[in-house]
């Protein structure tokens, strides 16, 4: 797992989701989430499925102040970590592949694994959370 990864998980999954892929917004499920990130990835759409990870939790973690932060400002420094991301996720697309299913999810409160099925390695498990009522992709591992 890439250190990005480890770091949300371990940080105990606390976040929600940005839009969609291409502007499409997947239905507020943990199931659809993980089925459009799979699709995203799968495609090479990098951008797309950075758009459906979790940044707050992440962004809270680096600023305690995060909450007296400006709205403007937030959204910079999500602005930054998603292109971060898109560009981290751009060499993994090869764990996913056309046509790969989502099962069903795995949930404890605000957290849940999604297993999609049907690419190169297997599976790839889907870790997401939920804030504010919205699913995010916190993570992914191959093979699990």
């Amino acid at each position: 797992m890439r250190a990005w990864m480890l770091g949300v998980v371990a940080a105990a999954l606390a976040v929600g989701a940005a839009g969609g892929c291409k502007g499409k917004e997947p239905a507020n499920t943990a199931e659809a989430v993980a089925q459009a990130f799979a699709d995203a990835m799968a495609k090479g759409d990098s951008q797309g499925a950075a758009a459906l990870c979790d940044y707050v939790a992440e962004a809270r973690r680096s600023n305690q102040d995060w909450d007296d932060i400006p709205s403007g400002q937030r959204g910079q420094i999500i602005g930054k970590l998603k292109a971060s991301r898109a560009q981290e996720l751009s060499g993994q697309a090869s764990l996913f592949g056309a046509g790969m299913k989502a099962g069903i999810a795995t949930a404890s409160g605000d957290a849940a694994t999604v297993v999609v099925e049907g690419g190169p390695q297997g599976t790839v498990s889907v870790y997401l959370v939920r804030t504010d009522g919205r699913w995010g992709v916190s993570a992914f591992q191959a093979g699990q």
